[in-house]
């Protein structure tokens, strides 16, 4: 038996952007590895933030980037091209997505495609360009899984679907070794140093 929610989610493109660690100094990260993740989402947007009825989309990045093992990834910037279709009275305005990671321990951002476009219907935004998270709302990932949480500033009626969202995310930021894994990746790359050398 099928769910009454449907959540449609394809990892549709992953780019390790260099496989050298830079610093990220436009957006004053630390030196890590930047990367660019994008996501197609087709979703509903049912009640208010947290509450069970909510679709929650999960993602673990880790295992989508090549060579993510072992690292800790951060959020820090966002791009969209999202249609929202509002069911009743719901307004475009009030469909939005939390992203989080998977143990909620900390960070969440908050997007909310159709902000000021108070009134129902369908409509496609389209972010300007790569928008940078507010610095309080820069995140990592612990456990390398973004949770995304679709849900409703103003909730129109509890149990009942609001909107339908589809389109793609991109989540951009950069990834470091955790703990423990850089005396990994130095032994790693010593030992490739000394069968370069033979």
């Amino acid at each position: 038996m099928l769910d009454r929610k449907t959540a449609s989610v394809v990892a549709a493109a992953l780019c390790l952007a260099g496989s050298n660690a830079v610093a990220d100094v436009e957006r004053g990260g630390p030196i890590g590895i930047p990367y660019m993740l994008e996501l197609s989402i087709d979703a509903e947007s049912w009640d208010s933030l947290g509450d069970p009825s909510n679709t929650v989309l999960s993602f673990n990045l880790s295992e989508m980037l090549v060579g993510g093992d072992g690292l800790i990834m951060t959020v820090d910037a966002l791009s969209w091209d999202l249609t929202i279709e509002t069911q009743g009275a719901s307004w475009l305005s009030e469909a939005s997505l939390a992203l989080r990671p998977a143990d909620a321990a900390s960070g969440l951002a908050i997007l909310t495609p159709g902000a000021g476009t108070d009134f129902p219907g369908t409509s496609r935004f389209v972010s300007p360009g790569v928008v940078p998270l507010d610095p309080g709302d820069v995140f990592s990932l612990p456990l390398g899984v973004l949770e995304i949480e679709l849900f409703e500033t103003f909730d129109d009626g509890d149990n009942q679907v609001d909107a339908l969202v589809s389109g793609t995310l991109t989540v951009h930021g950069y990834a470091i070794p955790a703990p423990g894994a850089g005396a990994l990746f130095a032994a790693a790359f010593a030992t490739a140093l000394r069968r370069r050398r033979r």
